[in-house]
């Protein structure tokens, strides 16, 4: 793969990019069918996504040294047919908590494809290119939130069944699954010096990256950024649809349009790294997320909750997260090209287990308006910048 092109590269890579925020988002619109249907409350079938995203950040605790022991390409195989068999678990699940649990088990597929991935773009592309090829990265990643609600609503209209969904999700796992195999080779220099799972280097892989200051303010970061946009997944469809009174199908095109600015806020990283460096693309997301949620509280206090003063700050502070992942992925990896699989996986693990304890402990608070939306943005994002401009602004601001 290391003579294709980045566009190539990224084609044969995009479905198992897409994967695991593809099966996140076709679900969004049937959590109110969801909780319907198995007489649960919505704060406890919130949970169906939680525990998916904790199962995404978990595996790639166990996913990332399994790639660089035995290769990115299996784990790539590996992972997309657990996401079948997952799948298609879900669709027979006789209560929320086994839906929940299998959920779970969902999730730890997907950690296995984005880990993967990650770690086969960090082995191919060298420290000038890779905090664009993360940024076109989050760009496919963001085809997901643009289509998969879109398409879950409409199954869900037409078939009036939400267990309908996770049969489009084993169909697009199994093309998937089958792409890897004919496509993807093995990219991993290091297999030749292969090690059990619990050697000392291993752990001692994990121990350094873990102390490694600039890593963990970079994944913290990133933290912050994604768990604004999780927030905002966990409670749309219930301000929107169960407040609100939206249909599921039409707020499938608002969720769409903020897909839209997540993209936008991708495509514009590359050029502002190439102007300004990592550090000050991700100063300057962190202030216009803070804009963005200014803008909702203001809004909701002003005029309580509407669609237009929801979403059009919403949309704002998506493009500031959209700045902000590309350059932090980039950041995390960019001096561990020998354990990328173990970098990728902290990480991701970090990404998505704290993210989902975040909105999890956020959504017991039952919201009913933006405001617990908007603060809780401003805080993520003030603390980004607290965080930056102690880390960063003095002893690192030149090298990147």
């Amino acid at each position: 793969m290391k003579n294709k092109t980045i566009a190539i590269v990224l084609l044969i890579l995009g479905p198992s990019i897409i994967l695991r925020a593809f099966a996140m988002d076709i679900l969004l619109p049937c959590i109110p069918a969801i909780a319907q249907y198995f007489q649960a409350e919505f704060a406890t079938s919130q949970w169906v996504l939680s525990l998916y995203f904790f199962g995404a950040g978990f595996g790639q605790l166990f996913m990332g040294p399994l790639a660089d022991e035995y290769g990115r390409r299996k784990i790539l195989l590996a992972s997309s047919a657990i996401l079948v068999v997952a799948s298609a678990l879900c669709s027979f699940a006789p209560s929320i908590y086994w839906l929940v649990f299998f959920r779970f088990l969902q999730g730890l597929g997907a950690s296995g494809t984005t880990d993967a991935t990650m770690a086969i773009l960090r082995d191919i592309y060298d420290d000038k290119t890779l905090p664009k090829v993360y940024s076109y990265f989050n760009s496919i990643v963001a085809l997901a939130p643009l289509i998969a609600p879109l398409l879950g609503a409409s199954i869900l209209m037409q078939t009036n069944s939400w267990q309908t969904t996770f049969y489009f999700v084993i169909g697009f796992s199994v093309i998937t699954l089958l792409i890897n195999y004919f496509f993807v080779r093995e990219t991993n220099p290091d297999l030749s010096s292969r090690k059990t799972f619990f050697h000392v280097d291993i752990l001692k892989s994990y121990k350094i990256v873990l102390i490694d200051q600039k890593f963990l303010s970079y994944t913290f970061c990133a933290v912050m950024a994604f768990s604004s946009l999780f927030l905002f997944f966990s409670t749309s469809s219930i301000l929107m649809i169960q407040i609100g009174g939206m249909s599921a199908d039409i707020f499938g095109y608002y969720f769409a349009a903020n897909s839209i600015a997540f993209i936008i806020g991708n495509f514009l990283s590359p050029w502002i790294i190439d102007r300004m460096g990592i550090n000050k693309t991700i100063f300057i997301g962190s202030f216009i997320i803070m804009l963005g949620a200014s803008s909702m509280l203001v809004s909701d206090l002003s005029f309580g909750l509407t669609t237009l003063g929801l979403m059009l700050p919403n949309m704002l502070a998506t493009v500031g997260i959209g700045l902000i992942l590309g350059p932090c992925m980039a950041g995390v990896m960019h001096k561990y090209k020998h354990i990328a699989g173990i970098a990728s996986a902290v990480y991701g693990a970090l990404l998505y287990g704290v993210s989902s304890l975040i909105v999890a402990v956020v959504m017991q608070l039952e919201p009913k308006d933006a405001k617990i939306l908007a603060i809780t943005m401003s805080i993520m994002a003030l603390a980004n910048v607290m965080v930056l401009k102690k880390t960063f602004y003095k002893r690192f601001a030149t090298s990147h």
